[in-house]
């Protein structure tokens, strides 16, 4: 037996949410995209700020620095005899291989002898401001008031400090000239790598902060700030080679760092025109210069003024 249904009688469906249930899940795919959007965002301004994202060669101050240090006593007579506290003009040798000069003062009391002019180990102290303390170990001195000292009464030689400096280290950088076009400039007398001068400039300032020119290897070098960004400007270009008007960029880190400077050879350009040997203009129609021989009158100039 078939059943039918007649659909005026059919029972009406549940409603599984309609609208409603539309517009919130609209409304939720909404939210999510606001959201992704504004973390794109904030990742971005970190990134600009120097948030948590890594920034390219940054550096780090090391904890402790040590080196050689020249100190002269200021106030020989007043420490010597007087009993006032010894005075120091510290000229510190910093790893890099630069100098500083600093003031400081004795540091271990008043039983101990004013130490002697002279050269001495130190070591610096990273601290939270980012200078370094620096502590002269020139305990190692005999005194040079020790015989001011009744017997059993000095403990010692004093050690120096109270002295501060900032202190970043350097980058040795080294240049290297080439030529862009070797096959054509080695071995040939008319070229050379010697002499080149190039200025260098803070990228982010413009300011010129130092001049190299090349030896006869096309070999240069400068000490400049580690971690910055810098450009070479050709300034005078050597013998036989075109003037680079363009800029090398360059990063400096670590302790030393190369770059590279190319230039093209300037060439010369020969023109060679036959004249008529018995009238001493234009050759003749038909003539045909085979066989001939040219003189020219005055031998064009080298590439970059050398001489023959």
């Amino acid at each position: 037996m078939i059943t039918t249904t007649n659909p005026m009688t059919r029972p009406p469906r549940k409603r599984t949410g309609g609208r409603r249930a539309t517009t919130r899940a609209r409304g939720r795919t909404f939210a999510l995209a606001v959201l992704f959007a504004a973390s794109i965002t904030l990742l971005g301004a970190l990134a600009l700020a120097g948030g948590f994202l890594p920034i390219r060669n940054a550096f780090a101050a090391p904890a402790t620095i040590t080196g050689k240090v020249d100190i002269v006593i200021t106030n020989k007579q007043q420490a010597y005899y007087e009993g006032a506290v010894a005075q120091c003009e510290a000229t510190i040798h910093l790893p890099d291989g630069t100098t500083q000069v600093a003031h400081g003062h004795c540091i271990s009391g008043e039983s101990y002898a004013v130490p002697l002019d002279g050269t001495y180990d130190y070591v610096g102290t990273l601290q939270a401001d980012g200078t370094y303390d620096i502590v002269v170990h020139s305990e190692v001195s005999p005194g040079a008031n020790s015989d001011a000292f009744l017997p059993g009464a000095m403990a010692g030689t004093q050690q120096m400090g109270g002295i501060r400096l900032h202190y970043k280290p350097k980058t040795t950088i080294t240049f290297q000239k080439s030529s862009k076009d070797p096959s054509l400039t080695e071995g040939n007398g008319a070229y050379s790598l010697e002499g080149a001068t190039y200025d260098i400039y803070d990228k982010a300032t413009d300011e010129k902060v130092a001049t190299i020119t090349t030896d006869t290897q096309g070999s240069a070098s400068c000490t400049l700030e580690r971690d910055k960004d810098y450009y070479a400007v050709e300034t005078k270009a050597p013998q036989g080679y075109a003037l680079n008007n363009h800029r090398i960029e360059f990063h400096t880190a670590g302790d030393t760092g190369d770059v590279a400077l190319t230039d093209h050879p300037a060439r010369a350009r020969l023109r060679v025109q036959k004249i008529d040997s018995c009238t001493g203009g234009s050759a003749q129609y038909g003539a045909s210069p085979r066989g001939g021989r040219s003189s020219p009158s005055a031998p064009p100039p080298l590439p970059g003024g050398a001489k023959r």
